[in-house]
């Protein structure tokens, strides 16, 4: 699929043949399609930088804030009842949260709250990996024996 990457129309048919012979495979949306570059662009990276495996890992918002919530997913981030929960979650951590994304530079046409709230998350997992108080999660290699470290 990488070697695809940045053409989504392209993308779109392999993932379509994909899904004729595999039923649970998912389908692919132009976001997911649009962060395949940048993908490709990482992965290419790490192959030819092997010591990386030491420091370098990977988190996804979505489980950093199930990991917050205690093994609860908090409901959509698009949703009022899922802006507020993430922003409780975020508070707990980080005490001037508020104060901060609301003096954040971006104008809302550029930046959602959603994504800031994302980027706390991240945050949050990137201060475990740096205390060494990081979770695994599923450690697995990717089909050409890259370690694939998603952490909490």
């Amino acid at each position: 699929m990488l070697e695809a990457a940045g053409d989504y129309p392209r993308m779109r048919a392999l993932v379509e043949t994909e899904r004729r012979t595999n039923p649970r495979a998912k389908g692919l949306s132009a976001q997911s399609a649009a962060l395949a570059s940048k993908i490709a662009e990482v992965d290419g990276w790490v192959r030819e930088h092997p010591e990386s495996e030491g420091w370098l890992y990977e988190c996804h918002p979505e489980l950093s804030f199930r990991s917050l919530g205690g093994g609860r997913t908090p409901a959509d981030k698009r949703s009022g009842a899922g802006v507020v929960s993430r922003l409780r979650l975020i508070r707990e951590l980080f005490p001037d949260a508020e104060e901060m994304l609301a003096a954040a530079p971006w104008p809302g046409s550029q930046v959602e709250s959603a994504d800031l709230l994302d980027a706390y998350a991240a945050l949050s997992s990137a201060l475990a990996c740096a205390q060494g108080e990081q979770q695994f999660l599923a450690p697995e290699q990717d089909g050409r024996g890259v370690p694939m470290r998603i952490v909490v």
